[in-house]
């Protein structure tokens, strides 16, 4: 734990973002580890390219592979949580507004 605690902050960038929201919606829906032609179809890339963002994520302990052909699964993190409160801080203002 006092290891979590200990690694500096992750940079995110617009990329990361993308994949991992289709990692979370896609895990939200399933409940279960997200396959990477899953996140392929959804982003419109191949699969090749997808494996590879998936893994930076992994070195940025964003998102947790299960097994060679496991899928993935998204780690919460202290960075996804800000994300997450972002964005429903958003959602909330503009339900406000309707």
């Amino acid at each position: 734990m006092a290891a979590d605690r200990d690694r500096p902050e992750v940079e995110i960038t617009y990329t990361d973002k993308a994949v991992l929201r289709v990692v979370y919606s896609i895990h939200q829906r399933t409940r279960a580890p997200v396959r990477t032609v899953a996140v392929s179809a959804q982003l419109g890339k191949d699969d090749r390219a997808c494996r590879r963002m998936l893994a930076q994520l992994e070195r940025k302990h964003l998102v947790q592979r299960v097994g060679q052909r496991g899928g993935w699964l998204p780690k919460p993190t202290v960075e996804i949580a800000r994300e997450v409160l972002r964005l429903q801080a958003r959602v909330d203002e503009l339900e406000a507004r309707i």
